[in-house]
């Protein structure tokens, strides 16, 4: 709702403000920034018929509000991109470009796109979203190298010959006191935007397109070149601030795309995940030179924010390709690089790097799924299957393999027992954090003959638990301490664990 504004009241001020909003939006300080995103919202919520006067807008043609706004702030972006082409390391510390495109985001959350019947101004914002889209991408080739280094938070420009066409002697001279930090903030933040502001144009045009030739506001092909900046950023961004806001972004435009009235939208997100479970399956995961470190990066956030709004047949039932991808994933750590073969023959080296690689991304994939709440009706069939592979795992010869286990077992163990309830965590268990035997080992019945097998085999010997293979005590002790006795134990079921305390007791 617009704010009515007396007679009287002095453009000038407005003009002065909004001066200073332009400031703050250039600043290389992110607080600045917020509140300069803030005050432009103001601004636009301020009914003045003066605005295109007061902001030095030459056309007499009459304009939307929050479209001269917009429009203002993005010739002021256009300005810095131009900075940033020339020299990366002054464009952070002069026009960090993160400010306007914050500034536009606050503007495109207060657009009331409904309201927008007239042809002509459908067109001014068509005219203004292409020029966005495309000034984004362009910003994103400036600044992706940055946030897809193997190490961004020590990534200097002048290791990237693309981005600096300077000479060593002349950075040094031009860069000053900028820092690699400072440039990691200035390009982490931007393509953070960026993703924001992606989502918005998404929430804003997708559910108008009816196909390639009817839409508003953005068309199909608008469509798709995001979809590919979103799938650019989640799987080869390293630095986790990038990556996580793009996983906010694509979830919001997934969710439009599975719920749009273009069948080719539809589609996009059943094609993007068979993929990905091809590529699982056929083991060219690592072929995309997806980021192995940092818990496989932006991965698992891909692949949950195409599945986080698949459609549900039946209330209660599981998603039909959050199962099929679990089922792949699951299939994938139960095999073992050191004894796996492919067409009776045990891999070469450098094949079994490949499937460890893939292994490892399984692991971390199929644990952001047991972690994310939004899944837990979906990943509850296959909490035995993911436990009983984690306990396993400890066993593997293989660090990378257990580390994931480890990790595995730490989030299946808390999607079973819950948070932990106690202040000071694994020493003192709260009741509320275990459960009876009897209904553990009811509802994961595999699990206490798998108890049974690692303890019998363990402890048989000294020499046993001191093996590798009895790493997997710790994993098996840490579940039964949350586990007590039943009154009912013995009565109507044989697995009870009166049966595994001489073997715990050994």
């Amino acid at each position: 709702m617009h704010i009515t504004v007396a007679s009287n009241y002095d453009d000038l001020r407005i003009g002065i403000l909004f001066n200073r909003i332009l400031q703050l939006l250039s600043s290389t300080q992110p607080p600045e920034t917020a509140s300069g995103a803030t005050l432009v919202q103001c601004i636009a919520k301020i009914n003045n018929k003066n605005l295109q006067q007061i902001i030095n807008y030459d056309n007499q043609q009459s304009y939307d509000q929050i479209y001269l706004l917009i429009n203002h702030i993005t010739k002021r972006l256009d300005n810095e991109v131009e900075q940033a082409k020339i020299n990366l390391f002054q464009a952070a510390k002069n026009g960090p470009m993160y400010g306007c495109l914050s500034g536009i985001n606050a503007l495109l959350t207060i657009i009331h796109d409904d309201k927008y019947e007239n042809e002509q101004e459908i067109n001014q914002w068509k005219i203004l979203f292409d020029h966005l889209i495309k000034l984004c991408l362009e910003i994103a080739s400036l600044t992706g190298p940055i946030v897809s280094s193997s190490s961004p938070e020590g990534m200097m420009p002048m290791e990237l010959t693309e981005i600096c066409g300077k000479d060593d002697d002349d950075d040094e001279n031009s860069n000053g006191q900028i820092t690699s930090q400072m440039l990691l903030v200035c390009c982490w933040r931007t393509i953070k935007e960026i993703s924001l502001l992606f989502s918005r144009l998404g929430q804003i045009g997708i559910k108008y397109i009816q196909n390639e030739n009817q839409y508003r506001f953005i068309s199909l092909k608008q469509v798709h070149i995001i979809c590919d900046y979103y799938m650019e950023q989640l799987l080869k961004s390293r630095h986790c601030g990038a990556y996580e806001l793009a996983y906010t972004g694509f979830l919001i435009i997934c969710e439009q795309l599975w719920s749009a009235n273009c069948d080719d939208l539809c589609n996009l997100p059943i094609k993007w995940i068979e993929n990905g479970i091809k590529m699982v399956e056929e083991n060219s995961l690592d072929k995309n030179k997806l980021c192995l470190t940092r818990r496989s990066g932006g991965l698992p956030f891909y692949l949950q924010s195409i599945l986080t709004d698949e459609p549900i047949k039946q209330r209660g039932q599981q998603r039909t390709y959050v199962a099929k991808l679990m089922d792949t994933l699951l299939n994938i750590i139960q095999n073992d690089p050191d004894t796996i073969q492919i067409d009776g023959q045990i891999l070469e080296n450098s094949r079994k790097i490949t499937y460890l690689s893939t292994l490892i991304h399984a692991y971390n994939t199929v644990r952001s799924f047991y972690r994310n709440q939004r899944f837990s009706n979906d990943v509850y069939p296959y909490i035995e299957r993911g436990l009983h592979l984690s306990i396993t795992g400890f066993t593997s010869s293989i660090w990378m393999i257990r580390n994931s286990a480890t990790l595995l077992l730490s989030t299946i163990v808390q999607r079973i027992f819950g948070p932990s309830k106690t202040k000071d965590g694994e020493d003192n268990l709260s009741k509320k954090n275990s459960m009876t035997s009897r209904e553990f080992f009811n509802k994961y019945p595999s699990l206490f003959h798998l108890f049974y097998q690692q303890l019998q085999q363990t402890t048989s010997t000294r020499s046993s638990i001191e093996s590798l293979s009895s790493s997997c005590l710790f994993a098996i002790l840490l579940i039964l301490r949350r586990l007590y006795p039943s009154p009912l134990d013995g009565i109507d079921c044989s697995l009870t664990l009166d049966k595994l305390l001489p073997f715990v007791i050994k």
